[in-house]
C-alpha cells in the first residue's frame, strides 16, 4: 500500500514497487503494464500520479510505450537488473563529466540519473558551494552588487569561499555528448558542440 506521510512521493513509491516487480522479473519482458485509470483505482491514486510514474519507468528504461496499447516491461539484460540499484545511485555523489562517464559506461538502455548531471553542470566551472544555485542576470556577476549583496549577509571570509558564477553555457558537456551518441544511433550525425541544453524553452 502505497503511503501518503512517506517521505518519498507517491509517484516514487509507485514508481519504486513497478521497478522492483520489473527487476525481480515478477512482471516480465513484453508484460502489459495495468491501464492508467485502472492503476490509479488500484493503488487509490490520482491518474495524474500513475502517469508521472509511468513516464519515471520509461526514463528508467523499464517499460515503453506502444502507441494505443499501453506501457509494456522491457528486456532488461540479467546482469543490470542484479546491479540497477547500487549502479542508479552511484552517480548522484559524482561532479558533471563523472557523472555522465558512469553513465555511459553502463549498457546504453540503462537509466540516465538526471539530477546528477544536472547538478554536476555546475561543478564543472568551479569547486566552490554556490548558493542557492539560482539564475541572475548575468550583469549583476560581473558587477559589484552581487559580492556586496552576499558580503553583507555572509561576511567577507564566507563570500571569498563562494562561486557566483555559471556551469557551461551549453549544458553540461557530457551530457551531450550522451546525446550525440544516442542521435547517431537514430542515424542522426551531430557533434556535442552543436546541442544546446535547458531547462525549457518556447
Amino acid at each position: 500500500m502505497l503511503m501518503k506521510t512517506s517521505a518519498q512521493s507517491l509517484t516514487e513509491q509507485l514508481a519504486a514497487r513497478f521497478a522492483e516487480r520489473v527487476r525481480t522479473r515478477l512482471l516480465a519482458p513484453g508484460a502489459r503494464l495495468p491501464s492508467v485509470r485502472q492503476c490509479a483505482q488500484q493503488h487509490g491514486v490520482s491518474p495524474s500520479t500513475v502517469v508521472a510514474a509511468y513516464d519515471q519507468l520509461l526514463a528508467q528504461g523499464l517499460v515503453e510505450a506502444r502507441k494505443n496499447r499501453g506501457f509494456f516491461v522491457r528486456e532488461i539484460p540479467l546482469a543490470r537488473t542484479q546491479g540497477e540499484t547500487a549502479d542508479v545511485a552511484r552517480p548522484a555523489n559524482l561532479p558533471g563529466a563523472a557523472a555522465a562517464q558512469s553513465v555511459a559506461a553502463r549498457h546504453s538502455g540503462s537509466p540516465v540519473n538526471a539530477t546528477a548531471l544536472i547538478r554536476g553542470m555546475f561543478h564543472k566551472v568551479s569547486h566552490k558551494p554556490q548558493p542557492g544555485m539560482g539564475v541572475f542576470p548575468p550583469e549583476w556577476l560581473e558587477s559589484t552588487f552581487m559580492p556586496a549583496a552576499v558580503r553583507k549577509v555572509t561576511g567577507t571570509r564566507a563570500l571569498q569561499a563562494f562561486s557566483l558564477q555559471y556551469g557551461e553555457p551549453l549544458g553540461d558537456s557530457g551530457l551531450r555528448r550522451l546525446l550525440a551518441q544516442k542521435l547517431a544511433s537514430l542515424n542522426i550525425q551531430t557533434r556535442s558542440d552543436h546541442i544546446i541544453t535547458t531547462v525549457g524553452a518556447t
